[in-house]
């Protein structure tokens, strides 16, 4: 079973307001190892619940006892059911955000833009069709600002810049990022009944249209389809990318 990723170490955040068991330093919170260690525990005990029983089985009291903690540390530590389905949210998307920033090519520095994109979107789904329940039972109002979707539009507008693709690099970011949506995967996967390489692949021959596009704009360029070691690299990453947990063993 793969557990929520929390480093065993002094854990460092900026939020404005400070977590319990947390000491604050100007607008930096350190949390103590043993509130960090907690936190941990709790976070494994909400994933393996999801994985064995479902988003519904995720209730206060089945997380405190799975987890073996006081239901009123609980609800000090993350307020409500909300707040702990977006504490375990926000565990998931810092993985994903630590791997397209500094992990390993090509969903890391180190390939062409294109390439990178293909890669992102890979792992975008492959965390979405894990995440589209949570996401769903969640608040999800106000997910367009939050702090990891406007991090991952940077990061798309940036390899779009990079490539030279949309006169509006913001615009486009948000049209690309917009198939990847959880809402909208979650629909296609169990209410139109598409597969999740479906899905994927469709999303990869726009990305590709809109770089071709792009390049038969260029003075003297010559457009080119999307090679096939492309598409290879971009579904290699999902096996080589240490995702959250569930991945692999939830349909």
């Amino acid at each position: 079973m793969n557990t929520v990723h929390q480093p065993d170490r002094e854990q460092v955040s900026r939020h404005p307001a400070a977590r319990p068991g947390s000491a604050r330093t100007g607008c930096v919170i350190i949390e103590r190892r043993d509130a960090a260690r907690n936190r941990r525990r709790v976070l494994d005990a909400a994933a393996e619940l999801i994985d064995l029983h479902g988003v519904d089985a995720l209730t206060m009291d089945a997380v405190a006892k799975h987890a073996g903690v006081g239901k009123g540390t609980l609800y000090r530590r993350f307020g409500n059911r909300t707040g702990l389905m977006n504490a375990l949210l926000d565990a998931y998307e810092h993985d994903l955000q630590v791997a397209y920033l500094s992990g390993p090519a090509p969903l890391g520095p180190g390939a062409s833009p294109l390439q990178r994109l293909l890669a992102f979107g890979r792992a975008r789904l492959a965390c979405t069709q894990v995440e589209a329940d949570i996401r769903l039972a969640a608040d999800g109002s106000h997910r367009f600002g939050s702090s990891y979707y406007l991090a991952a539009r940077d990061h798309v507008t940036g390899l779009l810049n990079t490539a030279g693709v949309g006169d509006d690099p913001y615009l486009s970011a948000d049209a690309v990022l917009a198939p990847l949506d959880a809402a909208l995967v979650a629909h296609q996967l169990h209410d139109q009944g598409y597969s999740l390489e479906q899905i994927a692949r469709n999303w990869e021959t726009l990305v590709g249209r809109i770089f071709a596009a792009t390049e038969c704009a260029s003075p003297n360029a010559v457009p080119r389809a999307l090679r096939s070691d492309e598409y290879a690299q971009s579904r290699g990453v999902v096996s080589g990318f240490s995702l959250p947990p569930s991945v692999g063993s939830r349909a």
